[in-house]
């Protein structure tokens, strides 16, 4: 158990999610044996006019996150008080889409002439210097200092099969695949310094990956996934992770996002990015006069043709898997989901699952107070802390 023993029946947990234009935040009890229950969450969304630098991105982040957390701590600890709950969270768990997060997924492969025993210590010393080859590589690749918080097992496979108990197990060959994922430094410490301003907490703070967060939820909820896309689509970047016979293969982060069409339509139209998003709004509502929807149709063409070519270069001729899976999973943010879905299908030959559109699965993993509002990536996120309590 990542967070302690699952016999400690109640806890109160605070949960972070950053993308590249949101902050959803919640708080959430959970007690053995039950659902977990959201007593509060909220997101709020943020963006730039312009195509912004990391700096003043981040800058804006931090803002949104005192926001969210304020809207968060109005209803949701007077509920605590008033059901005798606990006030005090043991964890903070904060979750990290693009461009907050730098992964890194490595196959490693130990052969031998005679047969060996592949057991934990021989797995932990693999991952032990994968870590430590990140750690060089982000060193060389950034100015600031970039920390390294998660280095996980995705897949082990002997003698060129998956292994169910791979721990332990004599073989000629094993394929350790190996998933890290790092941050900034300043970043961790500034969002830390966010949640010690709005809840007084020093302690418990545990971070990690959308998008294993994701994989792992999925495929406990669908246990014949076997090959997948999983896609989560934020403002200013999109995360693809490609999942093979039920196991994370590879991961991408493309530099497109809803912003990225939002200011195409701003800088054709001559309006304001708001004005820009209402548009787009309008447009999948079929809500526009002609003349405005023709105009905006050419316009989202030219988007669409821009994501077409920037999927072509970074997912398909970057994946050592061949021909794509048909199965594809969108996760994103609800004033963009049709737009999200849109482009993906047009590159993908298969449909796509819009989770809470097109497949509420989400439901049946949390409990929601009354009143609540209804967000699948937090849901996913307290799914999976409930299955490591």
């Amino acid at each position: 158990m990542l967070f302690g023993s699952s016999k400690q029946n109640d806890r109160t947990v605070l949960v972070l999610h950053l993308t590249s234009g949101s902050v959803g935040a919640a708080i959430v009890h959970f007690r053995h044996g039950s659902l977990p229950e959201i007593i509060s969450n909220a997101r709020l969304a943020f963006f730039l006019e312009e195509e912004p630098a990391f700096e003043n991105l981040e800058a804006k982040m931090l803002r949104t996150i005192r926001d969210v957390f304020s809207l968060v701590s109005k209803d949701g600890l007077t509920t605590l008080s008033r059901r005798k709950l606990s006030p005090h969270f043991e964890y903070v768990s904060v979750i990290l889409s693009s461009p907050w997060i730098l992964s890194r997924l490595k196959p490693v492969t130990v052969s031998k002439d005679k047969e060996f025993l592949l057991d934990k210590r021989m797995v932990d010393e693999v991952i032990s210097k994968e870590e430590e080859q990140f750690k060089k590589d982000l060193k060389n690749a950034y100015q600031s200092e970039c920390e390294v918080f998660e280095s996980q097992v995705a897949n082990i496979r002997l003698n060129g099969y998956e292994a169910s108990l791979p721990i332990s197990k004599y073989t000629k060959s094993a394929e350790v695949s190996i998933h890290m994922s790092a941050a900034e430094r300043h970043l961790i410490k500034r969002v830390e310094e966010e949640v010690i301003r709005s809840f007084g907490i020093r302690r418990g703070f545990h971070i990690q990956g959308f998008m294993f967060t994701f994989w792992n939820v999925l495929t406990r909820s669908f246990k014949n996934t076997h090959t997948a896309l999983l896609v989560d689509m934020s403002h200013e970047t999109t995360d693809v992770f490609l999942i093979h016979k039920d196991f994370p293969a590879e991961n991408f982060i493309l530099p497109f996002g809803s912003t990225t069409v939002a200011r195409l339509i701003k800088d054709k139209m001559n309006i304001p990015l708001t004005l820009a998003y209402s548009y787009l709004a309008l447009f999948a509502s079929n809500s526009l006069d002609d003349a405005t929807r023709e105009a905006l149709n050419k316009i989202l063409q030219s988007g669409e043709d821009e994501w077409k070519k920037m999927w072509e270069a970074s997912v398909v001729k970057a994946t050592k898997l061949g021909n794509l899976p048909q199965n594809v999973f969108l996760v994103s943010g609800r004033s963009h989901t049709e737009l999200g879905k849109v482009l993906l299908e047009s590159v993908v030959p298969g449909g796509v699952t819009l989770i809470g559109e097109d497949n509420k699965f989400t439901d049946e993993l949390v409990k929601t107070a009354s009143g609540g509002r209804r967000d699948d990536a937090l849901n996913i996120i307290i799914a999976y802390l409930k299955s490591i309590f």
